[in-house]
């Protein structure tokens, strides 16, 4: 009898730390897949960070540039085009504005702006001197 308690009892320790044994190895599993699902959160978090700071970085870049073409628009273009057509000043004085806006567009901007458009698109000039013609087809479509 004494035997057969004591393989008894060897037995039913074997099958309780089969038990933790299985239980642990569920416990790591799950640990593991939630790991990885936090993970994968924590991306899609901080890429929809990342598509939100970019579209608030071109609304901002396309409001400025509507605004600063606007402005050369009301102060100098519509002169310097009546001088271009009157022969008094070389076409080169309109082609000037274009990079003056850049300029003031870049200044408005600011570099955080700036480095989320260029981290995005690349080619931050081009980007922002079709911006610049994109707007004064606007401004002119509305005078």
């Amino acid at each position: 009898m004494e035997q057969i308690m004591m393989v008894v009892n060897e037995a039913l320790v074997n099958v309780i730390l089969a038990v933790v044994a299985l239980a642990g190895t569920y416990a790591v599993m799950h640990v593991r897949n939630l790991s990885t699902k936090l993970k994968a959160e924590t991306f899609k978090i901080e890429d929809e960070h990342h598509r939100g700071v970019t579209k608030e970085a071109l609304e901002r870049l396309e409001d400025v540039a509507v605004k600063t073409v606007t402005k050369i628009e009301e102060t100098s273009a519509k002169k310097i085009r009546k001088a271009v057509a009157d022969g008094e000043v070389d076409r080169k004085e309109l082609e000037d504005l274009a990079e003056e806006a850049y300029h003031e567009i870049m200044w408005t901007l600011g570099r955080d702006y700036m480095e989320v458009i260029e981290e995005s698109i690349g080619d931050f000039r081009t980007y922002i001197l079709n911006e610049i013609e994109c707007a004064l087809k606007k401004v002119k479509a509305e005078n």
